[in-house]
């Protein structure tokens, strides 16, 4: 193979590589659906909110529980509005 081809190609493989994002990156978080409340004794870390951006158009809001799941409340639900508030 002519070696400025294959310069060329290992060229347009480095770019493409730098290009990409991480495979989570690209699809919405909240998935499996929303919880309403939850009871702030089980929560171990706060609220996390995302807002809408290309990769997903909804604004999602997790917390993570105790027992080190991650579960997402629904921003229209009062819970959600007030931390959206906040």
């Amino acid at each position: 193979m002519n070696p400025a081809v294959l310069a060329f190609l290992c060229c347009l493989l480095v770019f493409h590589v730098q290009g990409e994002l991480g495979h989570t990156s690209g699809r919405c978080s909240c998935l499996k659906g929303y919880i309403d409340r939850v009871h702030p004794r089980l929560v171990k870390a706060g609220p996390v909110v995302h807002g809408p951006s290309i990769f997903c158009r909804r604004t999602e809001i997790t917390v993570t529980l105790k027992n080190n799941k991650e579960k997402c409340i629904n921003p229209q639900s009062e819970l959600g509005r007030r931390i959206l508030r906040k």
